[in-house]
Formats: C-alpha cells, structure tokens, sequence
C-alpha cells in the first residue's frame, strides 16, 4: 500500500511543523535563572471546564513554575494568591506571553504542599479563574534541614519553706553637698 501526499495534504502538514508550541522552562534559558534541577510542572488546560488544577513536582534546589494563557491565548494580566503555601513563596510573573506563577519551598523542605492562586484576564471587572496548584518537593542540591527540636522542658527552682532574707544597703548622703 502506498501513501500519496496531496498538495494540500503535504501544505498542512508543512504549516503544523511552524505552530507555535507551548514554553517550556529550561535551566539554560536566562529567564530562568534559578530553577531548580528537576522541575516538572503541568500546566492547567484553561479549556475544560473549572475547577482549574496544576501539579508540580520539583527538587528543592531552586523554583518550579507552571504556565498560563487566557482562552483567548492572551496572558492573565494578574495572579492573587488566594491560599498561600505553607512551607514556601509564590511569586508571579508575565514571561515570554504567558503568566507563570513561581513557586520557591523553604530551605531544605521536602514534602507535599499547596497553594492557591486567582488568575484574572484584565484588572478591572474581570471574573477571577481560580488555580489549585498542588506540589510535591524532594531532595535536591539543597541541604536537608532538621525540623527545629523542641526544648526541653526545664525543671522549676526548688522553694525553701524558710523565709529568705533581704539584704538591704543604705548610702549616706555626706553633709557637704552645695547647697543652692
């Protein structure tokens, strides 16, 4: 069985090789300064139907983000944080025509965490598009840090049933103050 190619079948096919193709964050690119060495985000498919969701599974060597348009492929010209994370920052930003919202864990911190953002098309009157963005960080480069210990409880002093004594000193004034 052969395949014949038709011009317009072959013009597609030529065109699609050009479309343009979703960013993709890369340790080398100077926009991503930082980032840490293993960063997986997926990004939410604003398409579907809400409630909207990412995932990012990043090293805590640096920080992951995931990316979003508008349906009309437009950027989101502001990112709230409705729930912040608990054991990081998020910071938002426009890159490349496309709002990433950042996320940064604490020093050493491996785990789960989760924040939430409200994506918005245009500042005034614009319906928010809420994003749940869950992550899971794991061991990188970074120095794991040890949860703070909790101190020990220290013993309370021992009262004596004897009253104790009151030293008390008294300073003489001398009688040769100048008097005004």
């Amino acid at each position: 069985m052969s395949l014949k190619l038709t011009a317009p079948l072959a013009a597609v096919l030529a065109l699609s090789a050009c479309a343009p193709k979703p960013p993709v964050l890369q340790a080398s690119d100077p926009r991503n300064d930082g980032i840490a060495k293993v960063c997986t985000p997926t990004n939410p498919d604003l398409t579907k139907p809400a409630p909207y969701a990412a995932s990012i599974a990043m090293s805590n060597d640096g920080w992951c983000g995931v990316s979003a348009v508008d349906r009309s492929g437009k950027p989101f010209s502001l990112a709230l944080v409705r729930v912040r994370p608990s054991h990081g920052r998020v910071f938002n930003q426009e890159v490349a025509n496309v709002r990433r919202i950042e996320y940064t864990p604490d020093a050493g911190y491996t785990g789960a965490d989760s924040f939430t953002v409200a994506l918005r098309s245009s500042p005034a009157g614009a319906e928010d598009v809420p994003l749940a963005v869950s992550v899971n960080v794991t061991q990188g480069d970074s120095p794991a840090v040890a949860a703070p210990a909790t101190p020990a409880a220290r013993p309370a002093p021992a009262r004596s049933s004897k009253p104790t004594a009151t030293k008390r000193s008294t300073t003489r004034r001398s009688s040769s103050s100048s008097s005004r």
